[in-house]
């Protein structure tokens, strides 16, 4: 029996390239001449098809289907028989015996189609299972081909991609599936028709809806095998595939926890809608990079009576000069949930200006004379120039200062830049036996950068810090 070799070359030479898996529907067609009904196809791609790696490489997946037309549009699924990740070999026994002239590949199904002009009807699925961390879904792609005759030798010189990629990376792992909607209602998923030629010119409106057929304007995403714990997503980057065009309005991300509740929700391209280009990725920007649960404005508390940052060192194990970190747990309520963000602080020991030698120590101390934190512990530092590094948070600006003093002694304190030294505050007083030595430092918009780390320095000796309230806003007042 005659056999008849289709080449398909995928050199994609792009960011990413996509296959698709799903259950081939046979056909026969007794009534047309056969040149064979056998015919295999080998189909080479120089990228991984879900994993994404160096060089976001793509590679055929065991279960990949493939469609192939002939002149008259009739369809024939081919099934792998053969696969080293570059390079599969597809095959079926009922080829038309016509010449085949496209091919395509996505979740349509029997309803995977092409017409004389080239124009082929795909399906990019709204529902996409994500098996791994730095990957889309295995169902989550479609990509089109056309066949040449070169000699007897059927090749196909690229599969090209119809969807492109966004990528967004999660910080945690309670959030159990994500619903991307676009909110201007454009088509994300479902059948659409792919005019090849308009693909290959790059021609940007290449797709329409295909009439009839299911259409989505949102994709929900789940996490499967590798990319599951306790349920839900693991931390980690992945990838939607979507339709490419501007989504005018933006894309909405829905968040949900095991249970189906919403516990989040984000919208990217508010302002100036998001632009998806097909065959290439596009990153979020500021947004599922980290997970923005905090407050707009909230206020860190720490009271050293409660030891916050645990034990210190031992006074001469303390670090001259670049301090020691401490992480403490600030707690918050998110959509009804208990939740806690690890904040770095650094503290570091007293400094004396004259010798330039770091001769201090900060210690726990517990008060023991008239003064209304009597009874209850301060941070002592107990010489001049001891400090605390505020942390930098993602997204959000320090807005105020407020330290606490119990010293009945003349104490300074200021805030001071980590960049070139300046001082943004400078205060001295005094606490008596009835009043602590409280004092608010606050910044309006252009005094402090954010995401920024900022020195509250201690300027006398034997400060006992009863407690620092740190105040951070996402937007400052102008004045």
């Amino acid at each position: 029996m005659k056999r008849f070799l289709l080449i398909i070359v995928a050199a994609i030479g792009v960011t990413l390239a996509f296959s698709c898996s799903k259950e081939p529907a046979k056909q026969d067609n007794p009534g047309l001449p056969k040149i064979s009904n056998e015919l295999i196809i080998t189909a080479n791609t120089s990228s991984t098809r879900t994993e994404l790696g160096a060089g976001n490489s793509v590679l055929w997946v065991d279960d990949d289907v493939l469609y192939v037309f002939d002149q008259d549009g009739t369809g024939v699924a081919f099934d792998m028989v053969s696969n080293n990740g570059s390079s599969a070999s597809f095959e079926t026994s009922e080829w038309t015996g016509k010449t085949p002239v496209y091919a395509s590949c996505s979740q349509a199904g029997n309803d995977a189609s092409c017409n004389a002009s080239g124009v082929l009807t795909v399906k990019l699925s709204p529902e996409q299972s994500i098996h791994a961390a730095n990957t889309y879904g295995k169902n989550a792609s479609a990509s089109v081909g056309k066949i040449t005759d070169n000699v007897g030798t059927y090749t196909i010189d690229e599969m090209k991609n119809v969807s492109g990629l966004l990528k967004f990376s999660l910080k945690s792992n309670e959030v159990a599936s994500i619903v991307i909607s676009a909110v201007g209602s454009e088509t994300m998923a479902g059948f659409v028709d792919v005019d090849y030629a308009k693909v290959a010119a790059d021609n940007v409106n290449f797709w329409t809806e295909t009439p009839a057929k299911s259409h989505s304007s949102s994709i929900t995403l789940t996490p499967s095998d590798d990319a599951l714990e306790n349920n839900a997503f693991k931390a980690g980057s992945y990838y939607v595939s979507l339709l490419p065009q501007t989504y005018a309005s933006g894309l909405l991300f829905t968040l949900k926890n095991k249970s189906g509740d919403t516990i989040g929700t984000q919208t990217i391209g508010a302002t100036g809608g998001v632009t998806i280009t097909r065959s290439k990725i596009k990153e979020t920007e500021g947004f599922l990079n980290s997970i923005d649960m905090l407050p707009a404005s909230f206020t860190v508390d720490i009271v050293f009576n409660d030891r916050p940052f645990g034990d210190y060192p031992a006074q001469g194990d303390q670090d001259p000069g670049t301090g020691e970190e401490y992480v403490y747990n600030y707690p918050y309520t998110y959509m009804g949930m208990d939740k806690t963000e690890p904040l770095t602080f650094t503290i570091g020991r007293g400094y004396h200006k004259t010798s330039e030698v770091y001769d201090g120590y900060y210690r726990y101390l517990l008060i023991d004379y008239a003064s209304p934190a009597k009874g209850k512990y301060a941070m002592r530092f107990n010489k001049a120039w001891g400090w605390v590094l505020t942390p930098a948070i993602a997204g959000r600006t320090l807005k105020s200062v407020t330290v606490s003093i119990a010293s009945t002694g003349t104490k300074q304190w200021k805030v001071r830049s980590l960049v070139n030294g300046g001082d943004l505050s400078d205060y001295s007083a005094a606490a008596t036996t009835t009043e602590l030595n409280t004092h608010t430092v606050s910044f309006v918009k252009g005094d402090v950068a954010p995401f920024t780390s900022y020195y509250v320095w201690f300027g006398s000796q034997n400060t006992d810090v009863v407690s620092i309230s740190l105040e951070y806003a996402k937007e400052l007042p102008e004045s």
